[in-house]
């Protein structure tokens, strides 16, 4: 099951962002992302999709020329998917990981893809409950790590679309 990328001709930038849903009684994650989606869809806001697990849903960003842009795009969709959230009695977090879920109680939200990659990654589809909000926190602690020790021998860059 390829998923297809295509490049930009000049450097872009775009943000996706995981959701947690939350309910707000017991803080825990509630498996409500159908109905977030639903509204989303008959509201006519676009770029929020599923996620693995039916107490997530991601948005993501339109393609960017830069920060500034991109930043508006994520604000308004924020703002969107906020209100929808309300509606439905849902609080929203975002967050590397929930502090008390656990992966067995996480119901599949009903796809091809999620079923494919259940099938095909079992346990390990089902556990992912740590999410990619991770990597700044990785990133951040090599640079501090090579700043002082080896600035010469590391870089970030994108990657060129091409």
């Amino acid at each position: 099951m390829a998923i297809q990328f295509f490049g930009s001709p000049t450097p872009t930038i775009g943000v996706e962002v995981e959701i947690q849903l939350i309910d707000p009684e017991t803080r825990d994650l509630i498996p409500k992302s159908i109905a977030l989606l639903e509204h989303c869809r008959t509201q006519g806001i676009e770029r929020v999709k599923a996620e693995i697990t039916q107490s997530m849903a991601e948005i993501d960003t339109e393609i960017s020329k830069d920060v500034k842009e991109c930043r508006g795009y994520l604000e308004k969709r924020i703002a969107q998917i906020r209100s929808v959230a309300r509606e439905l009695g849902i609080q929203l977090a975002v967050s590397g990981t929930h502090p008390f879920q656990h992966w067995s109680q996480r119901k599949i939200y009903p796809s091809e893809r999620y079923q494919y990659l259940l099938d095909k990654f079992q346990w390990l589809a089902r556990r992912v409950s740590s999410r990619e909000q991770r990597l700044p926190a990785v990133v951040d602690a090599l640079v501090r790590e090579f700043e002082t020790d080896a600035p010469s021998h590391f870089s970030l860059k994108a990657s060129p679309s091409s």
